[in-house]
C-alpha cells in the first residue's frame, strides 16, 4: 500500500481481502484499527462507515504473552498467530477468548524455552524473542 490510513468502526468492519492484500474477508472487531489504502479509507469515512483511527501500539515480543500482548491484533492476525503455535481455533471463537488462548500458548512456549535454556546453562536476556531463544539453545546444543 502506498498511501494508507488507519480506520475503525464502533460496530466492527468487514474489509474485502483484496483491499488489504489477503485472500479472504478481514473481520475487524469493534473499535479495532485496521490499515487500508487511503482512497478506501476516505470512501468509508465519507459514507459514515468508519472513522480515522490512530495506529495501534505494536506489541513487544518480550511480553511473553502478558496482559498487554496481542491487544492490538485483529481476529485474522490472532488466527494466524495461533496457527503458528499449532492451534487451530474454531470458527465461532470470540476475539477475547482467542486473544487469551494465544497469550497462554506464548507463555507456555516461553516457559518451555526457559526450562531448556536453564538446563543448558543459558541465561537469557529479558527481551529475547522466541527465535533468539531457539538460536541460543541450538548453539549451546551444538557445542
Amino acid at each position: 500500500m502506498t498511501k494508507a490510513m488507519w480506520i475503525a468502526n464502533l460496530s466492527g468492519l468487514m474489509i474485502p481481502g483484496e483491499v488489504v492484500g489477503k485472500d479472504d474477508v478481514v473481520t475487524v472487531e469493534p473499535g479495532e484499527a485496521v490499515k487500508v489504502p487511503a482512497s478506501y479509507a476516505t470512501s468509508l469515512i465519507d459514507d459514515g462507515l468508519a472513522y480515522k483511527a490512530d495506529e495501534p501500539d505494536t506489541e513487544p515480543v518480550a511480553d511473553e504473552g502478558g496482559e498487554g500482548a496481542y491487544s492490538a491484533m485483529t481476529m485474522d492476525e490472532l488466527r494466524e498467530e495461533a496457527e503458528k503455535l499449532d492451534y487451530r481455533p474454531p470458527k465461532n471463537i470470540g476475539l477475547e477468548t482467542l486473544r487469551e488462548k494465544v497469550r497462554d500458548l506464548v507463555r507456555a512456549q516461553f516457559d518451555d524455552l526457559d526450562t531448556k535454556a536453564k538446563e543448558l546453562g543459558i541465561t537469557p536476556d529479558e527481551d529475547w524473542t522466541v527465535e533468539e531463544y531457539q538460536a541460543a539453545i541450538e548453539a549451546a546444543e551444538a557445542q
